[in-house]
């Protein structure tokens, strides 16, 4: 060994975790000190991860050493104990033996052991469970900051910013819990723990329960308990949601929805139908909070609506005002409303109407926050004091009066703030002359407005009413801006019908979409893809699969035509033409265009896009097709994992498509599971997909329990018959409904459905 390589041997051994040989160095060599001091760096770092610490002892627990008492709850005693196995500190929790509840140890450590498969990182990993003298512990990560109880306890309340903050990853955290077919069963504040980094984590899994086993209410805390559960029913997901709405209103207003002074107060408020009380609570959350508080479990939304609600209300004034500036909106205000008042009957007059538009943008402007220079909270303020430096300054300028309104009415709406906005979309109509073709223009906007905010909201038979509002006032317009108009008008009526499954009318309007698009562009041109795209999709929601097939087909024709056909519009149209072809058990073509889909999504899309999970489930569902069902189930699995917000459509169909797989082995539990969320996902209570979902759930029952039967072949006839009524025999969805009653009607029930 040379005095040169020396240095690199001794560093290799450090490494190695071995004792250098320092006598092999001479004195002389430059980089001895620098070797030693790697050497205790590394010597304590081994030490501190493989011995325990040297602290007190309080006792032994198993294999745990407990080291300190932390707190204690409705479950028992909580400890810091030190894992040896593990080699970290972690947290125990010890049952207590109550009178009015005894602990089943068994039943206590199977669910700690199935909520310990429900890995989240907004939920209390558990590590073990086990018994010692019959006492039963449960041992988590040790976590350090406060719980949500104490935060509340000294602020208040929260901001809308922290509520959202806290409230999306945790509405995520219970989403899971409710997949893996498990009960929280105690969310509340104290149960929900901060951590210095600002991480909420649901925690407290001493109430959680197996959905359908049983429950002791004195495991639930009364002010989060939904009315229900004082009838003595077991709690599910739905209790879940109520409890969640209880700590989201004392989260945003401060107080509780229903301020009971006792437990007997609460209940003869539920027993009495009295509403919560919301006023303290932000306009842009309470129609939210009403449904999670609903008395009725089946009004509530799931917890994955609840987190795709939470997500839009998040993420709302970044998506619709991400890079907008005071400076900004200025600009645009100046510009866009001087130049909007039209029709001056004089210069003077001309000049008057102008400044008096400037003093409502000034004033607005000064009116908001001093201390906020730009970003989209100064935008917001202007927003707000529009329409109250608006009225007294414009009255005598009717139609600048409107422009304001719309622009104001435009700003709040981008800022979720929905109810002002509709008050002055509506204040706005009331005020303009419906026969003064000088109104029409603004009229529509003001329709159109009105549309979006019902669509945001639900309300999809309002938002239908507005939208072909506005299509019969466009139809009158005669100015460049009417055909995009009536044609944006349509694309939302079209929209609204496939939401609420009114497939042939949805078809129908498609077809005079694109007859108007191409008398507007041509036949050939590029700007009518899309609608071919979406025709095809309303002939497949009918069954027409043939003509969908056609449609998509000229899609592509059309994108080939003016060389897109290797983007992202490319993969749209393979990816259709897949799902086409499996409808149409056209297996070898289908998969053609999922490998066509994947190569030019390669270069076309990010690996995160919802398009690139949209084509996994293509193959999952053609694997499912061609009886390959384990590969689908893993697929199918994984992306149900994804968390992103933009993928809740996909998941959806993987959902049912998992469903069809738990029939085809006679996973009946599971099956059922899956359909009865799937039906919680249905908001119009007119789209068919409704009463399938319902009629799928009772069928899978009914395969665990005969007696389940007869009400599973009412479901299944009431089924068959709404999609008769709606010409719609010659989808998937009936062909299952006939399969499922056949078999019910069998003397022996037990032949396998496979859909």
């Amino acid at each position: 060994m040379t005095d040169e390589s020396k240095p690199t041997d001794l560093a290799q051994q450090i490494a190695d975790q071995e004792s250098p040989d320092w006598d092999s160095l001479p004195d002389d060599q430059p980089n001895v000190d620098a070797l030693k001091i790697l050497h205790s760096i590394s010597s304590e770092l081994r030490a501190a991860e493989t011995l325990e610490p040297e602290e007190h002892k309080l006792f032994q627990w198993r294999h745990l050493q407990v080291r300190e008492e932390i707190g204690s709850g409705a479950f028992g005693r909580v400890y810091r104990a030190w894992d040896a196995v593990l080699n970290r500190e972690v947290a125990l929790k010890l049952a207590k033996e109550r009178e009015d509840f005894r602990v089943d140890p068994k039943m206590i450590i199977a669910e700690a052991r199935s909520m310990a498969r429900a890995r989240h990182p907004n939920i209390l990993a558990i590590h073990g469970a086990d018994t010692e003298e019959q006492q039963v512990g449960i041992w988590t990560d040790l976590l350090t900051g406060r719980t949500l109880d104490e935060y509340l306890d000294d602020s208040g309340s929260l901001s809308v910013a922290e509520v959202l903050r806290l409230a999306t990853p945790l509405a995520d955290a219970l989403t899971l819990i409710h997949r893996r077919a498990m009960v929280h069963g105690d969310v509340k504040p104290s149960n929900i723990m901060i951590q210095v980094d600002g991480t909420p984590i649901l925690m407290d899994f001493g109430a959680a329960r197996e959905q359908g086993r049983g429950y002791s209410s004195a495991l639930g805390s009364p002010r989060f308990m939904a009315p229900e559960q004082f009838q003595g029913a077991m709690p599910g997901p739905a209790s879940d949601l109520f409890a969640f709405g209880v700590v989201l209103t004392r989260c945003l207003s401060g107080t509780y929805p229903w301020p009971a002074e006792s437990l007997e107060e609460l209940e003869a408020a539920y027993d009495a139908g009295t509403p919560p009380d919301l006023s303290g609570v932000p306009r842009r959350f309470r129609r939210l909070l009403s449904e999670l508080l609903s008395r009725t479990p089946e009004a509530r939304p799931s917890a994955e609506q609840l987190s795709v609600r939470l997500e839009r209300l998040r993420t709302a004034p970044q998506r619709r005002l991400r890079r907008a500036t005071v400076a900004g909106v200025i600009g645009a205000m100046g510009m866009g409303l001087v130049t909007s008042v039209i029709a001056l009957r004089s210069e003077r007059e001309g000049r008057v109407r102008v400044q008096a538009i400037r003093d409502v943008t000034v004033g607005a402007i000064q009116a908001a926050d001093p201390n906020i220079a730009s970003g989209p909270t100064a935008v917001k303020l202007i927003f707000e004091k529009l329409d109250e430096f608006s009225e007294p300054s414009l009255t005598p300028f009717p139609d600048a009066l409107a422009e304001i309104r719309l622009l104001a009415a435009d700003g709040q709406m981008r800022f979720g703030e929905t109810q002002a906005a509709l008050e002055l979309f509506q204040k706005t109509l009331g005020d303009l002359d419906p026969d003064d073709k000088r109104h029409i223009r603004r009229r529509a906007i003001a329709w159109a407005g009105i549309a979006d905010i019902y669509t945001d909201t639900g309300e999809l038979d309002k938002a239908e009413h507005a939208v072909r509002k506005t299509l019969e006032i466009s139809e009158k317009r005669f100015d460049q801006h009417a055909e995009g108009q009536k044609l944006v008008a349509r694309n939302k009526l079209i929209g609204l019908l496939n939401l609420q499954g009114r497939a042939v009318e949805q078809r129908d309007e498609q077809l005079k979409l694109l007859a108007d698009r191409e008398a507007l562009y041509g036949v050939d041109a590029v700007e009518t893809a899309v609608d071919h795209h979406n025709l095809a999709t309303a002939y497949r929601s009918l069954g027409e699969f043939e003509r969908a097939l056609s449609s998509e087909q000229r899609t592509l024709e059309i994108l080939n035509a003016h060389e897109f056909g290797r983007s992202l519009r490319a993969v749209f149209a393979h990816h259709a033409l897949a799902s086409i072809h499996i409808d149409l058990a056209q297996l070898d073509d289908a998969q053609q265009m999922i490998n066509a889909a994947e190569k030019i999504g390669k270069a076309a899309l990010p690996s995160e896009h919802w398009l690139v999970s949209g084509i996994r489930l293509q193959q999952a569902r053609l694997w499912r097709k061609q009886g390959d069902l384990d590969r689908a189930e893993s697929t199918l699995l994984a992306l149900l994992e994804l968390k992103a917000a933009n993928l809740k459509s996909t998941q959806k169909n993987a959902r049912r498509n998992l469903a069809y797989i738990y029939l085809t082995r006679e996973q009946w539990s599971r099956a059922q599971l899956l359909f009865a969320e799937l039906r919680s996902t249905v908001n119009d209570p007119e789209n068919w997909r409704m009463s399938y979902f319902g009629a799928a759930e009772a069928y899978a029952e009914a395969r665990i329990d005969l007696t389940g039967v007869p009400e599973a072949l009412e479901k299944i006839q009431r089924a068959l018959a709404e999609l008769t009524a709606k010409k719609l025999t010659r989808l998937e969805a009936f062909e299952n409904l006939t399969a499922w009653m056949a078999v019910l009607k069998k003397p022996s029930r037990s032949a396998t459905s496979a859909p």
